[in-house]
């Protein structure tokens, strides 16, 4: 990514953080009221300027999950929601708890044409391209690390959680190293962004 990309991708993440807080006590709600919309326009912008589809990495199907379905469907792409219920041979820690499938299905019934919807690491396969990866898994660092890397490939990864929780940041900046990947970190924002390497 050139220097003016990301000086756009930093426009982008400004333009959406005139609302957000620091709150103490509540730390989880930090930089979190704008989020939705600053990844609409970040998978927008992602979606004109690089090839692939669109991945997001959740406990549950949501707001970030259909507005991701809906930049995917504007541009012509497809996006892949994984749902990283745990098998039982999986070493991970239990990252989901047992959602009702068809609930989160029913999230995504106007987007089916274009969404496909993985349950389980080991069922998915990443896309061959993708232009953006949005991981928002539970909040632990194995996790996280993991879950980044099953999309390392991705254009650009935004990490959700990162403001506030150290795991995940710590997970970010492990994975940023792995991957020789620059880190962006708003501190008005709840998610942190890999960069491409």
């Amino acid at each position: 990514m050139n220097e003016n990309a990301v000086l756009e991708l930093l426009c982008v993440l400004n333009r959406y953080t005139d609302r957000e807080t620091f709150d103490n006590e509540h730390p989880w709600t930090r930089g979190g009221a704008q989020m939705t919309e600053r990844l609409l326009h970040v998978a927008d912008w992602c979606a004109r300027t690089c090839p692939g589809d669109l991945v997001h990495i959740t406990c549950g199907v949501s707001p970030v999950s259909r507005t991701l379905a809906g930049a995917a469907r504007v541009h012509g792409r497809r996006l892949v929601v994984l749902l990283p219920w745990v098998e039982d041979d999986e070493p991970l820690p239990r990252p989901c708890r047992d959602d009702d499938h068809e609930r989160s299905m029913g999230h995504l019934a106007p987007y089916l044409d274009i969404a496909d919807v993985v349950v389980g690491r080991s069922q998915f396969a990443a896309p061959e391209r993708m232009c953006l990866a949005v991981v928002n898994s539970f909040q632990e660092y194995a996790t996280y690390l993991h879950d980044i890397g099953l999309v390392a490939r991705a254009n650009l990864v935004a990490v959700v959680g990162s403001v506030w929780q150290e795991s995940v940041m710590r997970a970010l900046l492990v994975a940023g190293y792995e991957h020789h990947r620059g880190v962006v970190q708003h501190p008005l924002c709840n998610e942190g962004y890999l960069l491409p390497g």
